[in-house]
């Protein structure tokens, strides 16, 4: 314990509030809240109080802290959440999966409803149903029901009265084109009235009609659709029977099960809604050795963050801030919510179904082959966390030229091609590797240090590519490579580890490194396989650039070649036209406005041979 921490220890109120840890660099590495901000702070610096490792961990690496005084815990709560999201603590639990669950939305704000896919309960006009687990299941329901009632999927203003031509769905009889008014307003609100019932769960009224459109069919010798109608019954039937359970018809709960093993705590959320499982979901968390402190952050972080919230949640634990929580997901719902620690009849046998959902997802995880790389990966390189995010950097340039840098992005040992970036050097005017490595690990961290900046303003997370940081580094490279990889974080004032990939004389990886010395990752195979593949993917990825990028200036070159056009000129042809196809295939009249008439004329000669 530094000088700093005990001056500050001995400050701390007997109040309500949020206490920040700080490593050396001045990151935020935990947030917490407190009722007494004194007793909960010192009480992480008293020796022998049954600490466990990663909270041993922190405590070691803290080397400053903050606190804010709140009027009341519950206004420390909110904070804590807030202060969570903003800085995503390293040791805090977190949510690394932030993704919305996909709901089914109906437009009955609109004269005529749409059915549509979203993420985000954002209007209290239209209706919404789920959430729903898998995107896909809910893409394949709503087409069926767009189908089978003939909804529109367009977005066309329909409230101006003027009428456009059919579409397409039309003529395959898969919209009853309200467009044209060739269906009512009333007779399209039945068939919307319809599709809410069968979303609630009164699937017997869909099955009628269905049933006697297919008879209809089947006495008109339509043999091709009845058989259609057919499929569709049974599959409104398979989506029936597995969303069956035995609850009260009108049940609205979400269930949380947890499964330990080892490091690692497997979480399963599952939906119930007017009586129907609507599907289950797995999250994993680092074993803190308190199931808890693990439902409290997340009941936290997930429902501040969730489009919707039940009546009920079902938790595997009774915690201590019960009261306290269920008033904060209370005023989140603005309804009543309660926490629910059943000790026997059907609550405590979902919960029993929950667990065991948590544990066969901890078995598929386990079995995963990345799993096992990532995992010996933490083991090998004595990394805090399991490196869930990784990102890997590769160099390439012929002869000094068209020098570019390459980010691959791993996420839980698998490619995310989304999250690539490519880097043109700026600052080096010759060939140096450990120069454009530096510069482009240096930049990419200064971006996350910028995107830091807005989301903290305001800015919509998913407008910020550079937001996240990663786990672990890897540079293509040896030693000096790793060097210069660490003297960018350093001063980008940042905290990643950063390893190198080194390659042999067939141009394969060989090792892992530091700067000191290699790791023989050769013995660990799942490892050394997962950061071959990942070192491969990079190197490709890094050349495929700079081949595009080599290609592009050579046929932009071939413009100098035309007498008279220079340098300049070329820059402003290409401004205007975007590529060379566009300036090949311009007019005389469109290339006039860039340049003089006869230039003009000798560009359209030269590309005329």
């Amino acid at each position: 314990m530094n000088d700093i921490i005990k001056e500050k220890l001995k400050a701390l109120p007997d109040k309500p509030g949020v206490y920040l840890m700080k490593d050396s660099f001045g990151n935020i590495i935990y947030v917490g809240k407190a009722k007494i901000l004194k007793n909960r702070v010192r009480s992480y610096f008293i020796k022998n109080t049954g600490h466990n490792n990663k909270v041993l961990k922190m405590i070691e690496n803290i080397f400053d802290l903050n606190w804010i005084v709140t009027d009341s815990e519950m206004e420390a709560l909110i904070l804590e959440c807030n202060l969570i999201k903003r800085h995503s603590p390293k040791y805090n639990i977190l949510l690394k999966d932030d993704k919305n669950f996909p709901y089914i939305k109906i437009t009955t704000s609109e004269e005529f409803p749409r059915i549509l896919m979203t993420r985000r309960v954002d209007s209290k006009k239209d209706k919404f149903f789920g959430p729903y687990v898998s995107s896909y299941a809910v893409k394949n329901v709503i087409e069926l029901l767009r189908k089978t009632y003939g909804i529109r999927s367009c977005n066309r203003d329909l409230t101006t009265g003027k009428k456009v031509r059919e579409c397409l769905n039309y003529h395959i009889k898969q919209c009853a084109c309200p467009c044209m008014g060739y269906i009512s307003k009333e007779e399209y609100g039945l068939r919307i009235k319809e599709i809410i019932a069968f979303l609630e769960g009164k699937t017997s009224d869909i099955i009628k009609k269905l049933t006697l459109d297919m008879q209809k069919a089947s006495d008109e010798l339509k043999f091709e659709l009845a058989g259609e109608i057919r499929d569709r019954i049974m599959h409104i039937n398979a989506i029936s029977e597995k969303q069956k359970i035995s609850v009260p018809a009108n049940s609205d709960m979400d269930i949380i099960g947890l499964c330990e093993e080892g490091n690692t705590v497997s979480l399963a959320l599952m939906f119930i809604r007017n009586g129907k499982m609507l599907g289950s979901k797995n999250m994993f968390f680092p074993n803190t050795d308190n199931r808890e402190e693990l439902i409290e952050e997340f009941l936290k972080q997930f429902y501040d963050a969730f489009s919707y919230i039940p009546k009920e949640i079902i938790i595997p634990v009774e915690l201590s801030e019960r009261e306290l929580l269920e008033k904060f997901l209370s005023e989140k719902k603005e309804g009543k919510v309660e926490l629910i620690t059943p000790k026997k009849g059907k609550k405590k046998e979902l919960l029993k179904l929950a667990e065991s959902n948590a544990s066969e997802g901890l078995k598929q995880r386990k079995t995963s082959k990345f799993e096992n790389g990532l995992t010996e990966l933490k083991e090998l390189l004595k990394l805090p966390v399991i490196p869930r995010r990784i990102e890997v950097y590769d160099i390439s340039n012929t002869g000094g030229e068209d020098i570019v840098g390459f980010m691959t992005v791993f996420e839980n040992g698998l490619p995310a091609p989304g999250e690539y970036r490519k880097f043109k050097i700026k600052y080096l005017e010759y060939q140096d590797d450990y120069g454009a490595m530096y510069e482009v690990i240096y930049r990419r961290l200064m971006h996350h240090i910028e995107d830091k900046i807005k989301f903290e303003e305001g800015e919509d997370p998913d407008k910020l590519k550079f937001l996240k940081l990663p786990d672990l580094i890897f540079v293509d490279g040896g030693m000096n490579h790793v060097k210069v990889g660490k003297n960018a974080v350093k001063m980008a004032e940042l905290s990643v580890d950063v390893f190198g990939l080194v390659k042999d004389n067939k141009h394969k990886t060989r090792d892992i490194t530091d700067e000191f010395y290699e790791y023989q990752c050769y013995k660990h195979r799942a490892a050394f396989n997962l950061v071959s593949r990942m070192q491969d993917e990079t190197h490709n990825q890094a050349v495929k650039f700079h081949h595009h990028l080599r290609t592009n200036n050579l046929l932009k070159s071939e413009l100098l070649r035309i007498e008279g056009l220079g340098e300049k000129t070329r820059e402003k042809l290409f401004k205007e036209f975007g590529t060379l196809d566009n300036i090949k295939n311009a007019t005389l009249d469109e290339l006039c406005k860039v340049v003089n008439k006869p230039l003009a004329q000798r560009i359209i000669e030269f590309y005329k041979k």
